[in-house]
């Protein structure tokens, strides 16, 4: 979801100031439109490129405007009736009709050229990229078992008790694993080499 993010703000050649996301889990853990809580790597990466996402009203379908239509236009303009040999064929006729009919045609609803649109009006209001793209890490959910521990790459890490039962996120650098709760921070480990191995913090267990 992120790399789309990325994929698209180097197509445009930059970072528009508000991004409208729906409520899906790899943005929001949880959905409110006033202090929604954010999926952490999603925060981190909104505040790298300097965009403030905006998450869609529950049951609000109006939110979303007319996205779904844009897809609908792929689909039938681009998709239908097309075949490739491969992914990288996808990719340059997909390029090839992005330039040449898509952008260039008038655009039903404005009755403008959508590149016009953008070179004209659209361009300039973009912030700049950053020098270096955004630091990808691995980042998965995990179930806490009832000894209060999660299991991650063959090996065991433990959390505090009081989050038996749930579902945890968890984010994997190159030598630290970080364990995140609605995104608070909950547990930080050194990774384990090797595997069966347990790596358990004795005050994450109850008196």
């Amino acid at each position: 979801f992120i790399r789309c993010h990325i994929n698209a703000f180097k197509y445009f050649k930059g970072v528009p100031e508000y991004v409208k996301i729906d409520n899906l889990k790899a943005a929001i853990l949880k959905a409110n439109f006033y202090e929604p809580i954010y999926q952490k790597l999603y925060k981190d990466f909104a505040y790298y490129y300097g965009f403030r996402p905006h998450p869609c009203r529950v049951r609000k379908p109006n939110d979303k405007g007319k996205v779904e239509s844009g897809i609908k236009y792929v689909k039938r303009n681009f998709f239908l009736g097309r075949k490739f040999k491969d992914s990288d064929d996808v990719d340059r006729q997909l390029r090839n009709w992005l330039e040449h009919t898509c952008n260039q045609r008038i655009h039903g609803t404005t009755r403008k050229i959508p590149r016009e649109v953008f070179e004209l009006e659209e361009r300039g209001k973009l912030k700049k990229l950053p020098e270096q793209e955004f630091n990808m890490l691995s980042v998965e959910v995990r179930k806490v078992y009832h000894n209060c521990h999660i299991f991650v790459d063959y090996n065991y890490y433990s959390v505090p008790f009081e989050y038996i039962g749930k579902e945890v996120e968890i984010e994997m650098g190159k030598d630290l694993l970080r364990v995140y709760y609605q995104a608070r921070q909950i547990a930080v480990h050194t990774l384990l080499k090797g595997k069966g191995g347990f790596y358990t913090n004795e005050a994450h267990y109850p008196k």
